[in-house]
């Protein structure tokens, strides 16, 4: 019993590490890619660093990956850089570009 009980252990902490692992490369990926100018993954990585989904919350550099997304016209991008600036989060709130962003993420929908 006690064997069988090691082995399930060990077969959880094995299952535990290849996920982890996984994530790791997936994000490693996914830097890759935004790095190289990809606007879809700047988008998810802004998205994951505001929420702290997978990496730690960074609001900043949240803001950062999403304005290099929106500026390429990543619609939903745009969006929540208008939101981010409208709330303050992560950048100067108040900013007169909010005004733009969204009208320019309404006409780019259309």
């Amino acid at each position: 019993m006690k064997n069988i009980m090691k082995g399930l252990l060990l077969i959880s902490v094995l299952s535990v590490s290849i996920a982890w692992a996984e994530e790791a490369v997936q994000e490693d990926l996914l830097q890759a890619a935004a790095i190289q100018g990809d606007a879809k993954a700047q988008a998810k990585l802004g998205a994951l660093y505001l929420l702290g989904n997978g990496v730690e919350k960074d609001e900043p550099k949240a803001a950062e990956w999403l304005l290099q997304a929106a500026n390429q016209g990543h619609v939903e991008a745009q969006v929540i850089v208008a939101a981010l600036y409208d709330r303050g989060i992560g950048v100067k709130n108040g900013s007169p570009a909010i005004v733009m962003i969204y009208e320019k993420s309404s006409l780019e929908e259309l």
